[in-house]
């Protein structure tokens, strides 16, 4: 058995607040997206980092990439002219209303290196 004293707790516990806090705001960040559609092309964007979804519909998926003012990785060539981006595979529900996604960085393939789910669902309109 280890002790921890008050300090340390309520030091801890600040720590989980300050990190719940951050994910707050990066679902805040995310939360709209505006997505267009002509043909098979979608292009679109959303509010981190001046953000950018550009792609094409293949079946019930989207696939293609999000393009960003930065992000944690620098990509080797440009992609909008800019080289902080990524690929993206959304797969839209059955009824239209939500899809469920995974990106990754650069050409790395979300389905296989995936850095993590990006999901939504359509706003009231």
């Amino acid at each position: 058995m280890v002790a921890v004293s008050a300090e340390e707790i309520a030091a801890l516990s600040g720590k989980i607040a300050d990190i719940e806090r951050k994910i707050a705001q990066l679902d805040e960040r995310h939360a709209e997206m505006t997505l267009r559609q002509s043909g098979q092309l979608v292009r679109g964007t959303y509010s981190l980092d001046n953000g950018t979804i550009v792609g094409r519909v293949q079946g019930d998926r989207l696939v293609g990439y999000w393009v960003e003012d930065g992000s944690n990785r620098t990509c080797d060539r440009p992609i909008e002219g800019r080289t902080h981006w990524g690929r993206v595979v959304f797969t839209m529900a059955a009824d239209g209303q939500s899809f469920t996604g995974t990106w990754g960085y650069c050409d790395d393939d979300p389905e296989v290196q995936s850095r993590g789910e990006w999901n939504g669902q359509r706003a009231a309109r």
